[in-house]
């Protein structure tokens, strides 16, 4: 089905305009849905053989809680691409800088060649692709990034994207947790003035990283080498080493083929500098090293901005990552310590935008929303609060919030309070983990409403989550059974269809990682 877009010479602002085609989005969306063919999937590419047009509804192995070997059975008369698919983790987490559907499809193009981008999948994710690959599946005799001749062209026709992101302005990088808080967790502010890009609320911003600087010369240093070697890019391209280590390389967490480079085992939660340490000095070839690392891919953060509110901007809220590996190295998240630290206002960096199909405001500025969105799960509900409130859309907000506490870690508080005093925010319900003896979720909060939220849910209400799949969500969804079981009346059986209905409607939507 074809949704309807705005042209760009029509008479209305790029922030209108982008509103306006979110709308005839959805309205193209709900009036699929109602026929029986929500048919609406629109991120990535054309498959590379002939598939039919499905929607990921229709995609039966799309289940995060489903075994591999069951997915893998549900796809096995699909084209290759879609078996692909099922060997992936299921929960477009965009960690590799793709969704699961995007992901398969530019393996089978040809165009990606990286197998083990899926963190979440893992080494059964990896060696189920290596096994498709095999069947004649060809992959790129380079990395991950577009050959430079389509490069060019992307870039010459001025069109941001992927492979050609626009480099947006960084106006600011500010701690949204108060002093005393464990966690530091960034309100992020780029310009985007000047590009191509614009967005709705529930799509996420694509970053392409840069590495640690700090990490950078260390792993020089191991090295004995200046920097200035001449090494591959993963396009194929020459470059400097260290320009290679900065931009376009994974330095932080061994692969396969790093392990293999220096004769180790593989093993959790080791550095790749630790690998370098344990090697005592020894001369190392810089660009076989390299070679054996795996292409530095893009995150992507869900957008937590609005542009009716925020025109020619786009905020991502980014918890800052901070680990220690098995040997005790301090080691830093790629992205977020690029966002929060690595860039300086004034600077630039490499961004699109990707397109959420499946996570959106409902069509109708009317219609109720329940959103359960803890720690950096608030991103999407701020951008979704943010453009009903300036819209003037009617519909109830309910939005459940939650953290460890909330003297120091409530985040957007002062906002929060104010869509409240102005009457975009219906209710507020909070969860601090940590402020009292025993530990309270969102998923606890909302037991305690659930007649509320039951009604609100007859009443057409839209239910969505924003967060950690592994527990918080399926606690949520759990939680949720138990509210319609209970406060509807039904048996267990009937409030999972109950469930799965609103799931088949477009009206409980996840954007989960």
């Amino acid at each position: 089905m074809t949704v309807p877009t705005l042209p760009e010479t029509a008479p209305f602002s790029p922030a209108q305009r982008a509103w306006l085609n979110g709308f005839f989005a959805g309205l193209v969306n709900s009036a699929a849905a109602a026929a029986g063919n929500s048919n609406t999937s629109i991120t990535g590419a054309a498959p590379a053989t002939a598939v039919p047009a499905e929607d990921e509804e229709n995609f039966p192995w799309h289940d995060p809680a489903m075994p591999m070997d069951e997915r893998l059975e549900l796809a096995k008369d699909k084209p290759i691409e879609r078996r692909m698919m099922a060997a992936m983790a299921q929960l477009d987490c965009g960690a590799c800088g793709y969704v699961c559907k995007t992901y398969s499809e530019a393996i089978a193009r040809g165009e990606e060649k990286n197998l083990t981008l899926c963190t979440p999948g893992g080494k059964d994710t990896s060696a189920t692709l290596k096994e498709l690959v095999q069947l004649g599946v060809k992959v790129a005799p380079t990395g991950g990034g577009a050959k430079p001749q389509a490069a060019n062209a992307q870039a010459a026709s001025g069109k941001h994207d992927r492979k050609n992101p626009f480099a947006a302005r960084l106006v600011a990088s500010k701690p949204l947790n108060k002093s005393g808080s464990d966690k530091d967790t960034r309100h992020v502010i780029l310009d985007l003035k000047g590009s191509t890009l614009s967005y709705k609320p529930g799509d996420a911003l694509g970053v392409w990283p840069e590495n640690c600087q700090d990490l950078v010369q260390d792993i020089l240093e191991l090295l004995n080498a200046s920097g200035a070697e001449d090494v591959l890019a993963p396009d194929g391209q020459h470059t400097s080493l260290r320009e290679a280590l900065l931009r376009d390389y994974v330095i932080t967490r061994p692969n396969e083929e790093v392990f293999k480079f220096f004769g180790q085992p593989e093993a959790e939660n080791v550095a790749v500098i630790d690998l370098l340490r344990q090697h005592g000095g020894k001369t190392i070839d810089a660009a076989a090293f390299v070679a054996a690392l795996s292409p530095l891919q893009p995150r992507l953060y869900s957008i937590s901005s609005s542009l009716l509110a925020h025109p020619n901007q786009v905020h991502l809220t980014v918890g800052v990552v901070q680990y220690k590996s098995a040997h005790g190295t301090g080691c830093k998240g790629v992205a977020s310590t690029y966002l929060s630290t690595g860039l300086r206002p004034g600077q630039k960096a490499r961004v699109f935008v990707h397109a959420s199909a499946k996570f959106a405001l409902p069509a109708s500025g009317d219609t109720p929303m329940i959103m359960v969105g803890p720690g950096t799960g608030i991103a999407p509900f701020r951008s979704f609060l943010a453009e009903r409130g300036a819209a003037g859309h009617q519909g109830k907000n309910w939005l459940f919030f939650g953290d460890q506490r909330q003297g120091v870690d409530f985040l957007y508080e002062d906002e929060m309070k104010s869509f409240q005093e102005s009457g975009v925010l219906t209710n507020l319900t909070t969860a601090f983990s940590r402020d009292q003896e025993k530990k309270v979720y969102v998923q606890h909060r909302m037991l305690e409403r659930g007649k509320e939220i039951f009604e609100w849910l007859e009443q057409g209400a839209h239910f969505y989550v924003c967060g950690d799949a592994k527990r918080m969500a399926s606690d949520v969804d759990n939680a949720l059974k138990q509210i319609v079981a209970e406060h509807g009346n039904m048996s267990a059986e009937d409030a999972a269809t109950y469930v799965a209905n609103l799931i088949k409607t477009n009206r409980y939507q996840r954007d989960v990682y």
